[in-house]
């Protein structure tokens, strides 16, 4: 296997020896796998390319795999009739890769380029449309825009010359009589550095500039890096000769005095740190090894040992944000290690105890570099951002789990009964209702629970009218127009997109001399007030007319308000609701009414209680009867009726206190209505 070593990536900080986490090996049952290259995206996900055959009588083939899912998927990438060698990988800044590599035949060796922009990756094109030329030595950069710039070298039979190219523009060369390129492309100027092989010596060139020999004498296997620094753009650079590898850098218009930096080594790699300081790897005794400038000069050698076998290629790469990573090449096998801390998951959360509906914000406190998260919140909800808001909507005790994915692996918290949600002190309500075409008058009811007096109320509704006419709000009917109140005013306004707003305000002793009349606590649900409306005969059946408590709705915005003692605004939890179309029945009812004579009273509870115990006639309707809307008439009906009226219970459900359709289906047969 040939001996080869390449670097590259940011290094923001740089990791101390033995920090390499276990190695996870790549591409199994590749065989021969070697030209290694590798490459790290914005999230510190490692990108691995290399050459090899997964049949010993198949053709050289590429194969690239992403340590996202631990390579476990390599794609294959290959040329019809042809041995696919020596890739080269570029990354953009939003991730997308980009290949160039080398395809022989028979007719020669011409370079193909492909990306996975925008998907998978696309079928292999040629680079350029040249004929009669080979192409190899391919090095694929991308600049911060997204261009994506390739040197190669191109030999036409007589003389080799290097050539680049930006992807859509023709090529163009970059030096005459010159092999072998080795490009970097600035970061701090986007142009391009390329070191090449000249009449024996070592050559640099800047996009733009003429070429400057660094070195003579240079070995036919010698290899050499090059990096820039981001303040200067000065150039950097590593090569070897048979005595090991050099540096120098190039310092008022000129390269400074080679310095050896490791004695016997071979295939260098240089790469930039943060301030403009440098780190060289290279392969010497077997091992990894890397050495670091400062500023102050190259510090003592590292050796990195990547595994127990004597390491015969080696690729390495630094992120964004400062964590290493490694690809070696031992016995014919490829590692992969890095040392990306795995994260630890933990979370905070703003409240956690509170009434129903509750908001609670929750933050995000997990530790290492994370790619991606999963809330998990107890009642079905579920988010991926980092610091998501959640709103619970039923009492209950719930568990919260964060589930964090990073480049170093996973991590997930479950807290046990994390949120308690209580039931609401106070709660505003629309049922459900069914009503039929050509209704002259519906009274939907508002409910409303509070455990607490209220002095005002405001009341904000939006609604469609498609089927519904002269909507309104009334008080007829409720415990607040007995206390006769000093404010009331209600308007309705147009919405736009078939939809109303239904605004109510009322407040019940506003004028002097104040006398302190306030609505009682309501434990149960009663009617705070009556949605009044027809309904048009033309209405299609089967249709459902949202209508439904809403806050911040109108100009300005008005929100569901009530005001109890002491002139404190609370904001109740809200719900429903609907007015669904349904056929007229025979015999409409109110509920409760069970002897039907139109009024509920505790004459009802009695009715009850004679047609269950005391074997009296049984009720024309059932369903009215059936005061606790439970689906079966029983002593619970007696109770509910006899608790509403004397002990501030619930008031029964729709359809009441008129006769309507019964919304919830149940087994009790159609009500008959009595002959007059």
């Amino acid at each position: 296997m040939r001996a080869a070593m390449f670097c590259l990536g940011v290094l923001a900080a740089v990791a101390a020896a033995g920090d390499l986490f276990p190695p996870v090996q790549v591409g199994a049952g590749i065989l021969g796998p070697e030209s290694a290259r590798a490459a790290v995206d914005p999230a510190s996900n490692a990108f691995i390319v290399f050459q090899g055959r997964d049949d010993p009588a198949a053709r050289m083939q590429v194969f690239c795999g992403l340590s996202l899912d631990g390579f476990a998927t390599l794609q294959t990438i290959s040329v019809e009739g042809c041995d696919c060698r020596n890739p080269s990988i570029g990354i953009g800044q939003l991730g997308a890769v980009h290949l160039v590599f080398e395809a022989r035949s028979s007719a020669g060796e011409v370079l193909y380029y492909l990306t996975n922009k925008g998907g998978p990756f696309q079928a292999p094109q040629r680079l350029t449309s040249t004929s009669g030329v080979s192409e190899r030595c391919g090095s694929i950069s991308v600049d911060a825009s997204g261009g994506i710039r390739v040197v190669w070298e191109e030999y036409d039979g007589a003389a080799s010359r290097v050539m680049y190219a930006i992807r859509g523009e023709p090529a163009a060369v970059l030096a005459e009589n010159a092999a072998r390129p080795a490009a970097y492309l600035s970061v701090q100027s986007a142009r391009l550095h390329v070191l090449f092989l000249r009449d024996g010596g070592l050559w640099y060139v800047r996009e733009g500039s003429a070429a400057a020999l660094i070195a003579e004498g240079m070995p036919a296997d010698s290899r050499y890096d090059v990096v820039t620094a981001t303040g200067n753009d000065v150039p950097h650079i590593v090569f070897t000769t048979e005595a090991g590898v050099w540096y120098t850098a190039r310092a008022d218009g000129a390269f400074s005095a080679p310095v050896l930096l490791g004695a016997g080594a071979r295939e260098p790699c240089i790469r930039r740190l943060p301030d403009d300081a440098v780190a060289c790897t290279y392969i010497a005794g077997g091992d990894v090894r890397r050495r670091v400038n400062r500023g102050g000069g190259f510090e003592a050698e590292e050796n990195l040992d990547p595994t127990a076998a004597v390491e015969t290629e080696a690729v390495c790469a630094y992120d964004g944000a400062g964590f290493f990573h490694l690809v070696a090449a031992a016995d014919g096998v490829v590692w992969y290690r890095n040392d990306i801390p795995p994260p630890a998951a933990a979370f905070s959360c703003d409240k956690t105890f509170g009434e129903a509906p509750l908001a609670v914000q929750f933050t995000d406190e997990s530790t290492g570099p994370i790619r991606s998260r999963v809330w998990e919140f107890g009642d079905g909800g579920t988010s991926v951002e980092r610091n998501p808001a959640h709103l619970y909507a039923a009492p209950g005790k719930y568990a919260v789990a964060l589930a964090v994915v990073g480049p170093g692996g996973s991590a997930r918290v479950v807290r046990e009964n994390c949120i308690e949600v209580a039931a609401p002190r106070n709660r505003l309500s629309i049922p459900d209702i069914k009503v039929w075409p050509g209704a002259g008058l519906v009274r939907h009811p508002v409910l409303a629970e509070h455990r607490d007096p209220i002095q005002a109320c405001q009341v904000a509704v939006a609604f469609r009218d498609d089927y519904l006419t002269g909507v309104h709000a009334s008080l007829a009917g409720t415990a607040l127009e007995t206390l006769k109140p000093e404010f009331v005013a209600e308007s309705v306004t147009d919405a736009g997109g078939g939809e109303k707003y239904l605004v109510l305000g009322v407040i019940i002793d506003v004028d002097p001399p104040f006398d302190g009349r306030m609505l009682p606590a309501a434990p149960a649900a009663r009617a705070l007030l009556y949605l009044e409306y027809g309904v048009a005969f033309w209405a299609p059946l089967d249709v459902r007319i949202p209508i439904e408590l809403r806050n911040g709705i109108g100009a300005p915005p008005i929100d569901n308000v009530l005001t109890i003692a002491g002139a404190a605004s609370v904001w109740p939890a809200l719900a429903g609701g609907s007015a669904a179309t349904a056929p007229r029945p025979a015999c409409p009812f109110t509920r409760g009414d069970g002897n039907f004579d139109r009024v509920v009273d505790i004459a009802d509870a009695i009715f009850v209680l004679g047609y269950l115990f005391a074997h009296a006639a049984t009720p024309c309707c059932l369903d009215a009867t059936d005061a606790n809307d439970s689906g079966s008439v029983d002593i619970g009906d007696a109770i509910y009726v006899l608790t509403y009226l004397f002990g501030n219970g619930s008031m029964p459900a729709y359809p009441f206190p008129d006769r309507g359709i019964d919304p919830t289906a149940d087994g009790l047969p159609e009500c008959v209505c009595p002959a007059r």
